[in-house]
């Protein structure tokens, strides 16, 4: 594929294109506290377990860091740092909407909650940053306390955040994996479009889908409602698209990652089935594969996030050129934020130049 052509000198146009969009994500936000192992996943473990064994104890070998999470409150923080006004439709406590504020300075995201849902509580993640000893394998584990989000399902959203969920280019739906009532909040808010008689694109991110078995109520009512037209797009990662080949009877590997896409995308004709791996990302509806592009060489300071800042890049990156530039901007976007540890700016994104993976 031919270099990315967006260009730097057209950054005042692309701002004014962008600050014309308005997009919604909704329903989570997580408060972060990320611990990244200093020592390899092998010898962490081995402490962990002499720990544990003489009673308990401190570990010293990590680095620790509280931040802003959710896949929903990730994504519209980079979506408003690039420069597209963004509303987070949340339903948390007072002090997790003050701590998503904080988090929001110098964006153009901003959160609507509802008050008067005063039984809402805050979500909570601690995710395990791990490399294995060969430094090939790096992984996040998370350990979630959902919180109000475990069975939300939209009928709790107030008037205001009605309104910022039906007047806007695009919202996002995200976070299957905390909250099974996911598929009914997708219903939730189809209906309400109907009725408007509203069509945004609606961006669907599901997250680890291991949590449920193929034949459960919750995915079978997920793969249910993926036939509304409704529906533009379905973000998966490598884990994501191979349960959800296994549960539609697709064959899958890595090395034939484009025939699974194009398989999916086949059961869902309607949906644009986008992939991001390590590797490779990937765009195709209808059967045909429309963008590929291979990943950065990039030394990442942080791995939570990378998905949701991919996502948030695909989608600033649509409003305002093609599917294999939107592709290569999410890539880009993922990168900067992996490599510097901070949202990054159209500017940023812009001039940032990284090295393509090689073959």
């Amino acid at each position: 594929m031919n270099a990315m052509t967006f260009s730097k000198t057209k950054l005042f146009e692309y701002e004014k294109t962008l600050s014309e969009k308005r997009v919604s994500m909704t329903p989570d936000l997580f408060l972060d506290h990320l611990i990244v192992a200093k020592i390899q996943y092998e010898d962490f473990i081995k402490e962990i377990h002499a720990t544990f064994q003489r009673g308990g104890g401190n570990l010293f070998n990590v680095d620790q860091f509280i931040t802003i999470g959710g896949n929903a409150a990730n994504c519209a923080r980079i979506i408003g740092s690039l420069g597209t006004p963004c509303n987070l439709i949340v339903n948390t406590s007072v002090w997790g909407k003050n701590f998503a504020d904080f988090y929001f300075q110098g964006t153009r995201t901003q959160i609507i909650t509802n008050p008067e849902d005063k039984e809402a509580t805050l979500s909570i993640t601690t995710a395990l940053e791990v490399t294995s000893k060969d430094k090939k394998k790096k992984a996040n584990i998370m350990l979630s306390s959902p919180g109000t989000l475990d069975g939300f399902d939209g009928s709790s959203y107030n008037t205001r955040q009605w309104e910022h969920l039906t007047n806007v280019h695009l919202i996002g739906i995200m976070n299957f994996v905390n909250n099974p009532k996911y598929p009914q909040l997708v219903k939730t808010i189809i209906t309400h479009l109907e009725k408007k008689q509203k069509k945004p694109l609606l961006f669907l991110d599901v997250g680890d889908l291991s949590r449920y078995s193929l034949n459960s109520p919750e995915f079978n009512a997920f793969c249910e409602v993926l036939n509304h037209p409704y529906i533009s797009y379905l973000s998966l990662n490598e884990n994501e698209i191979r349960i959800m080949a296994k549960k539609l009877n697709v064959p899958f590997s890595l090395e034939t990652l484009e025939k699974t896409t194009v398989q999916l995308s086949e059961r869902y004709p309607h949906i644009k089935i986008l992939v991001h791996t390590a590797d490779l990302g990937i765009v195709a509806i209808n059967g045909s594969i429309i963008a590929t592009k291979k990943t950065f060489a990039i030394n990442p300071i942080r791995l939570t996030g990378a998905g949701d800042t991919w996502n948030a890049g695909y989608i600033v990156g649509s409003f305002i050129g093609s599917d294999e530039e939107a592709l290569e901007f999410a890539h880009k976007t993922a990168a900067f934020f992996l490599e510097k540890n901070q949202p990054p700016t159209l500017k940023t994104v812009l001039e940032y130049q990284p090295t393509e993976k090689s073959t």
